[in-house]
């Protein structure tokens, strides 16, 4: 700021922009023939409080003297203390009487140019005392220059009292309407409370409900875990089986068409299919043993069955269980049957392929090699889907969560209110193993019993008694 104001008279004036209204109207004094001694420390405020005037470029104090002269003297804006400093100049000094003030803040040109006036006030320009033939006594000079002294220091002390009530009643204006905030926000806020506690009983019946239902959710989500694991077990054993069964095909495909085409030199290869007539004999001789085998391992199967006919009861407590799995099911059905239709029509593809391939032999012997090696192929294929050992085991448990160890096979007696689960391990000629499971829950006094299981088919099967 380029304003020197040392020694000089600082008046500090807090002005209003809005509400005049409520706002006393100031009125300064001021003594005639002053000059470049006297200036106005100028800030404005409004309802929200002090206005912040340093985003303005320029400042005026306009002034209308005793004889209507309408005068216009720039200030300076210091950024530092959020005021403007304005002159009061000899031009409004030189005239005894009232004159009209008012402070200009602006900033930017034409359309854009930004105005904020401040509420008039007035300079009392009092008449000066001094003549310019008065001679001082030369005794009387001390005490002059105390009286001096002492009526600046008054008037500074009471400007500065009068700015402090200025702003003792902007301060007090600014906590009434505080206070009346607080009032409104607080009632606000009881209200707020009011709702927040009943959405917070709305929201704790809500996690309530959530919790029960996820605790539904998480049963039926361990049930549909367990029933896609033997899914999944069974569907596994259901593609490898069907996988020997169109080998198998292929190889009778062949075989067939083969046959047929070598059927013209079947004179010349006699000599060939009298020794796999014998080789033939042997494989067959093979075959009823594999099926004496599987006969025996049949009746062991039937033994088993009944073993589980006796759990059978319990297990169709499960079928409540199977209801909300249907659906699941169907699903995963509906996908195994498109799986079927694009299995089928590569089988199709593949036979037609094998059929265009059967067409070109023309070696009668090496027709009858391969229906040998064929039959040897089927017959080791039979050999792998005999069942040569199986294993049934149980368990009682607390909860429908199938146990991985504790199996027994002895079979315990039913429990009310507890899970009797049932195991089959079957192994097969190829040395891979199949393992069914079933559970049946026995029912308290009042409660219905219900049994679950997996069928030959992967199928989960629930009934109720």
């Amino acid at each position: 700021m380029s304003i020197d104001l040392k020694g000089k008279a600082v008046k500090h004036l807090l002005l209003p922009t809005v509400s005049y209204e409520s706002s006393t109207i100031k009125i300064i004094s001021a003594q005639q023939g002053d000059s470049q001694s006297r200036y106005f420390s100028v800030q404005l405020y409004d309802d929200g409080g002090t206005i912040d005037v340093t985003g303005y470029s320029n400042v005026t104090l306009n002034a209308t003297l005793p004889d209507e002269t309408k005068e216009l003297y720039a200030g300076e804006i210091d950024s530092t203390r959020n005021r403007a400093i304005c002159p009061l100049p000899s031009d409004i000094l030189c005239q005894e009487g009232r004159v009209a003030c008012d402070i200009c803040f602006w900033t930017g040109e034409n359309d854009d140019k930004v105005v904020l006036t401040s509420q008039t006030f007035y300079v009392m320009v009092l008449p000066s005392q001094a003549s310019e033939d008065a001679i001082i006594a030369q005794d009387k000079s001390g005490l002059l220059a105390d009286i001096v002294v002492n009526e600046q220091n008054r008037i500074e002390a009471e400007n500065a009292r009068q700015a402090a009530e200025q702003e003792r009643a902007d301060t007090e204006s600014t906590r009434n309407s505080n206070e009346e905030a607080r009032k409104s926000d607080e009632s606000d806020r009881a209200n707020a409370e009011t709702q927040r506690e009943s959405a917070e009983t709305n929201r704790e019946a809500a996690e309530t409900g959530r919790s029960k239902a996820e605790d539904t959710r998480v049963a039926a989500e361990n049930t549909r875990g367990t029933n896609e694991a033997s899914r999944e077990t069974a569907e596994a054993s259901r593609v490898s089986a069907e996988e020997k069964r169109v080998a198998a095909e292929k190889g009778r495909v062949d075989a067939e068409s083969k046959r047929d085409t070598a059927e013209a030199g079947r004179a010349s290869a006699e000599t060939a299919r009298v020794s796999a007539e014998k080789t033939r004999d042997s494989n067959e001789t093979t075959r009823k043993n594999n099926e004496s085998a599987r006969e025996t391992a049949e009746s062991k199967r039937a033994t088993a069955e009944s073993d589980r006919a006796t759990a059978e009861s319990a297990r169709a407590s499960a079928e409540q269980t199977r209801v909300s799995a249907e659906n699941t099911r169907k699903s995963q059905e509906t996908a195994r049957q498109n799986a079927e239709i694009e299995r089928s029509s590569a089988f199709d593809t593949l036979k037609s392929n094998a059929e265009t391939a059967t067409k070109n032999a023309n070696d009668a012997a090496k027709a009858a090699n391969d229906a040998t090696k064929t039959a040897n192929d089927a017959a080791q294929a039979a050999s792998d889907v005999t069942i040569t050992s199986e294993v049934i085991e149980y368990q009682l448990t607390d909860t429908g969560t199938l146990p991985e160890t504790g199996w027994a096979t002895n079979m315990p007696s039913p429990v009310q209110g507890k899970y009797f689960w049932t195991k089959v391990t079957t192994t097969y000629g190829n040395k891979t193993t199949k393992v069914r499971v079933s559970v049946a829950y026995c029912g308290t006094d009042g409660e219905t019993p219900v049994s679950a299981s997996i069928n030959d088919n992967g199928e989960l099967v629930i009934s109720w008694e």
